[in-house]
């Protein structure tokens, strides 16, 4: 027992350890899940912002070309006033700026963007003079520009060098927006990488062009002010495509990048250009929750399970107790039982004793006598008394019992009257039946008072195959059949149980009427049956 409520309790704590794994590792797959959609809503907001604010950045470039392109004059403050909406709400914008078309321009050396080689762009002034080695090389000069207190002195720069030319070729070409190389942005302390989207303004002929507009955008801002709410979830490398050096804006620490750890990638369009953005999301997005309701809830999970344990161990131990007390009990009361039982089979020893003692006394008193009749009653008396005797001797030598034994009855009691009439052979056809003490007692006597009258007065002693046969079968109800038949030479003619002068079917129908049984015969000059049927009772 011990072993198997080891195995109980081991149980127990198995099934509320894996229980307890469960709901934690339930709980923190939960928030996994919630930070992978939060990083792919954060992915997908990403490209719809960034391309957005493109498109923004375009719009306000198109539109300062049609303005410019339909505009005879357009005074600084014009300028201004038709540019402020858009220098508002562009994110990153560090001016918008109209630069007319000029020819074979005196240029002084003086820096608005840097290349990546480090080279500065050469942008004439107004203010100095060197003449051009190219003639027929086209300047764009800058006549207006949005803001004007931080960007005065770019006023009157040329704009046509070699990092932007290209893209002043391409527009020119395609008469649509052109952006230019990563460029270094000269003004402020932190010289930050930066783009210049440029559109070419036609004439009215549509055949030549008459100026440019542009825009100038640090990455670095427009990226912090277009996904504010993303980049605290992922971090970004955004590089030209078509330029194969620093990117524009990088916050991923590629040190820290597993071999194994893919990053996710958005290719965006813009005019001339494709921009390739890597993302990787921020590092305790995707490392394991650990969140702490998880660990609240293996707490709990484990503490429950061992508090079960501990109601289990006690619920066992006082069953341990309380079986411990009944075993106790129970020994006690098979010892008292068996000293009852012995005590009874003692009795029913001494009764037997008693008895046979009786039976002894009558065969004393036999001798004395000389009257016949009083003689065969005395014998009638004495095969009851060795009837009642004999039931005693089963009880008492069967331990424990509470029931006969009936087929074992009956053999012992043809055995104890052959000597009667030893020629007479017998037949016994009894199932295995028991049969309560309070039964067995008339049971037996009736038995023995018809088995004593037939082999008294059945057979005659010219019968040589004289037999007598006793039958007993199970019918309906609980119900025994009881017959005791012969081949003798039956009973006489007008026979009639009611009206014999013995005593012996007299006690016959008393007992039966004791026991709830019912007492017949049938008799012919083939033998007689007598026939006796009676209730089991089942011995308690």
């Amino acid at each position: 027992m011990y072993n198997s409520q080891l195995i109980k309790y081991g149980i127990i704590l198995l099934a509320g350890s894996l229980l307890s794994a469960y709901m934690f590792y339930a709980i923190n797959d939960k928030y996994r899940a919630r930070n992978n959609a939060t990083i792919e809503t954060a992915i997908f907001k990403v490209e719809l912002k960034l391309t957005r604010e493109l498109e923004k950045i375009n719009l306000a470039i198109e539109s300062m070309a049609v303005f410019f392109q339909n505009t005879d004059e357009v005074s600084q403050d014009l300028f201004v006033e038709f540019t402020s909406p858009f220098v508002d709400d562009l994110y990153g914008v560090r001016f918008l700026a109209w630069a007319k078309k000029s020819e074979a321009l005196e240029i002084q050396e003086v820096p608005l963007a840097k290349s990546k080689s480090g080279n500065f762009i050469p942008i004439p002034s107004t203010n100095g003079t060197v003449t051009s080695k190219n003639e027929n090389t086209y300047r764009y000069v800058t006549r207006l520009i949005h803001p004007m207190p931080d960007n005065q002195d770019i006023l009157g720069y040329n704009l046509y060098s070699d990092q932007i030319a290209a893209a002043i070729d391409n527009t020119i070409s395609t008469r649509k927006i052109a952006y230019s190389d990563p460029v270094y942005l000269v003004q402020g302390s932190q010289r930050p990488l930066g783009f210049i989207p440029i559109l070419v303004v036609m004439d009215s002929t549509e055949r030549n062009p008459i100026g440019i507009v542009l825009g100038e955008f640090e990455m670095d801002k427009l990226i912090d002010k277009t996904l504010e709410f993303e980049l605290p979830i992922l971090n970004l490398a955004i590089r030209d495509t078509l330029f194969n050096a620093t990117p524009y804006y990088d916050t991923i620490d590629t040190k820290a990048i597993m071999d194994d750890e893919p990053l996710d990638k958005i290719a965006i369009k813009i005019a001339n250009r494709n921009w390739e953005v890597s993302i990787l999301p921020q590092a305790q997005l995707t490392a394991y929750p650990h969140a702490l309701e998880s660990y609240f809830a293996l707490l709990l999970g484990l503490a429950s399970t061992l508090l079960l344990i501990i109601v289990v161990r006690q619920r066992d131990r006082y069953q341990n107790d309380l079986i411990q007390e009944v075993a106790l009990r129970t020994a006690e009361l098979e010892e008292s039982n068996k000293l009852k039982e012995n005590l009874l089979r003692e009795i029913h020893h001494r009764v037997k004793n008693n008895l046979q003692i009786t039976s002894s006394l009558i065969n004393l008193q036999k001798r004395k006598l000389t009257d016949k009749e009083t003689i065969q009653a005395l014998e009638s008396s004495q095969g009851r008394i060795s009837a009642i005797a004999l039931i005693h001797q089963k009880i008492y030598q069967d331990e424990g019992a509470k029931a006969v034994d009936l087929k074992g009855y009956l053999v012992d009691l043809i055995n104890s009257h052959k000597n009667i009439s030893p020629a007479v052979r017998y037949e016994i056809s009894c199932p295995k039946i028991s049969i309560d003490l309070d039964t067995a007692v008339p049971i037996a006597i009736i038995t023995s008072e018809l088995v004593i009258n037939a082999f008294k007065h059945a057979f005659s002693n010219e019968n040589e195959a004289a037999l007598l046969k006793i039958t007993v079968t199970v019918l309906e109800d609980d119900h025994i059949n009881l017959t005791i038949s012969d081949n003798g030479k039956g009973l006489p003619k007008y026979f009639e149980i009611t009206k014999t002068q013995g005593l012996g079917f007299e006690i016959i129908q008393k007992l039966c009427r004791q026991i709830g049984g019912k007492f017949s015969f049938r008799t012919s000059e083939a033998g007689t049956d007598f026939t006796l049927v009676f209730k089991q009772r089942i011995p308690t």
